[in-house]
């Protein structure tokens, strides 16, 4: 581990040297919130036809190849309706080819062009499926255009991200518009988050066994990794440390801790939200840079 730390360091700080004296485009530090996106009210709601049941974004990337195949290997076509999707019509198209050889149906499997900056061919792709998959970060750079189709769509989502800073800023911008489309915006489905999150289920579920009374009150995790980083694990890790700024959340109070359920419409028909009775404690906001402790 220290012998992947030290390399690791030395070359961001070279890096961050290169790039300071370099034009570069910052994130701008005051996020514009988006409740209600104005420009775009016609909501389309999730129940509505759609051509496909999975749409695999970033599909040519590391990742996202793993993905493909491990989709192909068990499912095959027939199973569900899916498409690939990327910003490479050469690379989706060798990927099908590659699919082929594990199940020959694959070779007519559809495939979208799409790039993450371009809005109308992320709306399209929203619309086409109920559910999309992505595997394309860094998601703070990449991701929170489909975050925002999806929601204002009805389009389920799932990512592998690992960037709690963006996750924040995609519950406060985009949270309210997502429970009147329906959306199901799910983060934190890959390695950094699922393993863990595992285990404190088991915990707790095993510690319920042995007294329903008794609750987890902390988790510590001690463990050894054997693996490699991708090139885009190296892309996230320095755009996330690279002029970091600190989200300003409209919440008041740390996103990830939101809490929530849906109520009855009100007269406008509008679903409005109602908050949980659930109490959700953190103890560790002043390393997030929030306050000591926030309940919600």
């Amino acid at each position: 581990l220290v012998g992947f730390v030290i390399p690791t360091a030395l070359i961001f700080q070279l890096w961050k040297l290169i790039v300071s004296k370099v034009v570069k485009t910052k994130r701008i530090p005051e996020v514009i919130h988006e409740d209600i996106i104005k420009e775009e009210e016609e909501q389309v709601n999730s129940t509505n036809p759609r051509r496909y049941d999975i749409i695999l974004f970033g599909a040519t990337g590391f990742t996202g190849k793993m993905a493909a195949i491990y989709i192909a290997k068990t499912y095959g076509r027939k199973s569900f309706k899916w498409a690939i999707a990327g910003r490479r019509q050469e690379g989706l198209l060798s990927l099908r080819k590659e699919l082929a050889a594990i199940d020959p149906d694959l070779a007519s499997l559809p495939f979208m062009v799409a790039d993450s900056n371009n809005e109308p061919q992320l709306r399209q792709l929203a619309l086409s499926t109920k559910v999309i998959i992505t595997t394309a970060g860094p998601y703070g750079k990449y991701g929170s255009l489909l975050v925002k189709q999806c929601a204002l769509y009805g389009t389920h989502y799932c990512d592998i991200t690992g960037e709690t800073d963006w996750v924040r800023e995609m519950i406060d911008k985009y949270n309210n518009t997502a429970v009147r489309s329906g959306a199901r915006i799910v983060h934190f489905c890959g390695h950094d988050c699922v393993p863990w999150d595992l285990c404190v289920l088991l915990l707790s579920l095993q510690l319920r066994k042995k007294n329903a009374e008794e609750y987890l009150t902390e988790v510590r995790f001690y463990d050894e990794i054997n693996s490699a980083p991708s090139g885009g694990t190296l892309d996230t890790v320095f755009f996330s440390l690279a002029d970091r700024v600190k989200y300003r959340s409209k919440l008041g109070f740390d996103p990830l801790l939101l809490v929530s359920e849906l109520s009855t419409a009100d007269s406008a028909g509008d679903v409005l939200m109602q908050q949980s009775d659930n109490k959700t404690i953190s103890k560790i906001q002043s390393s997030l840079q929030y306050s000591k402790e926030f309940k919600h």
